[in-house]
C-alpha cells in the first residue's frame, strides 16, 4: 500500500463506513484509510486511498459522504483534538476512549435512509427537516432524545416567533376508532416515534418551512435491531429508518397501515410508502372494518384526561353532557354549569393549557382571551 502527497501535517487514520442496503435489509461496511493533512478547524482536508490495492477510491468524507451516513475511526490515538475530527459525521475518540462527534448533520428528506452503528455523543447536532404536508402536527422518529427544552425552545425557523414546537406526544392506544396519544412533557426518547405539534400564528400549515435543531452535547443511540415502538404495549406506532412500502408492511392483509396527514390518520393507498425518520401506524385487522378509510387522532393530557374526543366534537356555542355538565362560550368568558363539582382544563385548540380549575355546582364564569377552546372535552368559541 501506497500514500502519496504526505506532508509532515499528514495523518494516516484506519476508519469505517457503515450504512444499511434498504434492498437487501443489511448493513454494509466500507473500511478504507485516510491521510488528513492541517492543524486545526477550517484547514483540514482528506485524501482516502484503498487499504487492499493502494489505489484512490475517490471517496472523502469531507466531501462524499451520504447524507446522513457516519464514519468511524478505528484507531484510539484520532483523538477529538485532531483534525479529522472536523469533518462533519466523522465520529473520534475522547481521552477516555468515548465516541464522540464534533459536528454531526442529520438530513430528513423523503428517500434518505440513517443508520447508527454505534452510539455517540454530538458536540453539535443540526437535523434538517423540510415541511410539505398540511397542518401543525407530523410524526417523527429520531435517533436522539428530544428533550424539555427542545420543546420549550422555538427550533422552527420561517414559521414566525410562535413557530416552535409545544407538544410531543406518544402513541398511548386504540379506541373508539380513535388513536389516541399522550403528551409528553418531559420529551421523548430516542429511537421512539412520536407526534410533534407547532404552535401557529394561522391555520396555515408548515408547508415549505425547514425544522432546524441545533442542539449541543447531545446522546446519538445505535440504530435498534427489531422495530421502532414505544414498547411492547405500545406498539401500534411504528418508526422507520428506511423507506417502507405499504404494501409490505400489510403483511398479506394482517394489518391496515394508515399514515398522518391534516390531523388524521388515512388508511395507506397500494402504491403509498413511508419516509426514513417518520411513523405510521399498524392496525390489526381485526380491531376496525375493512372500509375504515379515516380514523381520528385523540389527546390525553399528562394527568390522563382525554383533551379532545378525536377532534371531532360539535356544539361550538354550548353544549350540555348527558351528566348534567354545561359550557358555552360568551363574550370574553367560559360560562360553565354543573349539577355537581368538578375538576374543569381549559385548552387552546393548539393544545396549550390555558387554566385548571375546580368547580362547585351551580354556574360559574371563567374570563379568557376571543378564541376557540376545548372544555373538557367539549369545543367553544369566545368572542
Amino acid at each position: 500500500m501506497s500514500f502519496t502527497s504526505l506532508t509532515d501535517n499528514s495523518r494516516v487514520y484506519k476508519a469505517v463506513y457503515y450504512d444499511y442496503d434498504q434492498k437487501s435489509c443489511e448493513e454494509t461496511a466500507q473500511t478504507f484509510y485516510t491521510i488528513v493533512d492541517g492543524n486545526g478547524e477550517g484547514g483540514s482536508n482528506s485524501l482516502v486511498l484503498d487499504n487492499t490495492a493502494g489505489s484512490a477510491l475517490g471517496f472523502d468524507p469531507a466531501t462524499s459522504l451520504a447524507k446522513n451516513g457516519f464514519v468511524y475511526v478505528s484507531d484510539t490515538d484520532a483523538d477529538h483534538d485532531k483534525p479529522i475530527s472536523y469533518i462533519p459525521n466523522v465520529v473520534t475518540f475522547d481521552t477516555n476512549g468515548q465516541r464522540l462527534c464534533r459536528k454531526a448533520n442529520i438530513v430528513d428528506e423523503k428517500e434518505t435512509p440513517i443508520y447508527i452503528k454505534y452510539d455517540f455523543t454530538a458536540d453539535s447536532l443540526a437535523y434538517t427537516r423540510v415541511f410539505s404536508s398540511t397542518g401543525n402536527e407530523v410524526t417523527v422518529c429520531l435517533p436522539f432524545a428530544l428533550t424539555r427544552n427542545d420543546i420549550e425552545t422555538n427550533i422552527v425557523n420561517g414559521r414566525g416567533e410562535n413557530g416552535g414546537i409545544i407538544k410531543l406526544m406518544t402513541f398511548d392506544k386504540y379506541e373508539d376508532d380513535t388513536f389516541w396519544f399522550q403528551y409528553q412533557s418531559d420529551g421523548v426518547p430516542a429511537n421512539v416515534p412520536c407526534v410533534l405539534r407547532f404552535s401557529m400564528n394561522t391555520n396555515q400549515g408548515p408547508s415549505n418551512s425547514t425544522l432546524f435543531a441545533q442542539l449541543s452535547g447531545r446522546s446519538v443511540v445505535a440504530t435498534p435491531e427489531g422495530e421502532l415502538v414505544k414498547d411492547e404495549e405500545h406498539n401500534m406506532l411504528k418508526g422507520t429508518y428506511i423507506k417502507k412500502e405499504a404494501q409490505e408492511l400489510e403483511d398479506n392483509g394482517k394489518y391496515a397501515i394508515y399514515g398522518f396527514s391534516g390531523g388524521k390518520f388515512l388508511r395507506a393507498t397500494e402504491n403509498s410508502y413511508f419516509a426514513p425518520m417518520r411513523a405510521y401506524l399498524a392496525l390489526p385487522v381485526e380491531s376496525t372494518t375493512q372500509s375504515a378509510q379515516t380514523l381520528s387522532i385523540g389527546y390525553i393530557d399528562e394527568d390522563g384526561n382525554k383533551v379532545v374526543n378525536g377532534g371531532t366534537t360539535t356544539g361550538l356555542s354550548a353544549t350540555t353532557s348527558a351528566d348534567g355538565f354545561k359550557v358555552v362560550g360568551t363574550s370574553g368568558a367560559v360560562e360553565i354549569t354543573s349539577d355537581r363539582s368538578c375538576d374543569v382544563k381549559i385548552y387552546a385548540t393548539t393544545g396549550k393549557l390555558v387554566k385548571s380549575l375546580h368547580v362547585e355546582a351551580g354556574k360559574t364564569s371563567v374570563p379568557v382571551e376571543m378564541g376557540t377552546y376545548v372544555v373538557n372535552g367539549t369545543k367553544v368559541i369566545v368572542k
